[in-house]
């Protein structure tokens, strides 16, 4: 999709450079996206959903005695909300408005994601808005709510699957399969 972008773009600025100054260039005709090289056989990336199972595992091995790391928060942001997990590194108080209404009637969170596009996403749940709750309690509002870079959630969702044994399950895909996990159950429901 990104290399579409750029042969458009491409092509229109050949045809602003033939409108100006009456040239002749041709942009156009054999310009051709490439195929990604992260996909040399054309094989589709991130068609992997986690199970819930597998989800549910997850937290509960970030969150056993010892552990330290708030990375299971954005796991969490994504699997309710959909979040990216860049977008989840930067959310921060203020993206949370429990005042709104929303479809469901719990509140809504406002995401900011991949080139600064905007959406409003809907708390579907009242156990949603609880974790949130929870989430913002005591914080400012230009704090963040993971507290941690989107590398780090990553890297330490690599860990938790390794010591679960489920990474060979999802050897192409991380955190987007807990976004494709919220996609199924909104769908579902």
């Amino acid at each position: 999709s990104t290399l579409e972008q750029y042969c458009s773009r491409i092509r229109k600025i050949g045809r602003c450079i033939n409108h100006y100054y009456h040239a002749n260039v041709d942009w156009h005709s054999k310009l051709r996206a490439p195929t990604s090289l992260t996909t040399p056989y054309g094989e589709e990336q991130r068609v992997q959903q986690m199970t819930r199972e597998d989800f549910d595992a997850l937290i509960k091995w970030a969150q056993r005695p010892g552990a330290k790391s708030r990375a299971y928060i954005g796991w969490e942001l994504s699997a309710r909300f959909g979040y990216r997990v860049a977008g989840a590194a930067s959310a921060r108080v203020n993206d949370v408005h429990l005042e709104r209404k929303g479809h469901f009637g719990f509140g809504q969170v406002h995401i900011v994601e991949k080139g600064n596009r905007e959406r409003d996403v809907d708390i579907k749940t009242m156990e949603d808005r609880l974790f949130l709750e929870k989430l913002i309690e005591g914080k400012a509002l230009e704090e963040k709510l993971v507290g941690i870079a989107a590398g780090s959630i990553n890297r330490q969702m690599h860990r938790g699957m390794e010591a679960l044994g489920i990474k060979d399950k999802y050897p192409l895909t991380a955190e987007h399969s807990i976004r494709k996990l919220y996609a199924q159950e909104l769908w579902n429901q």
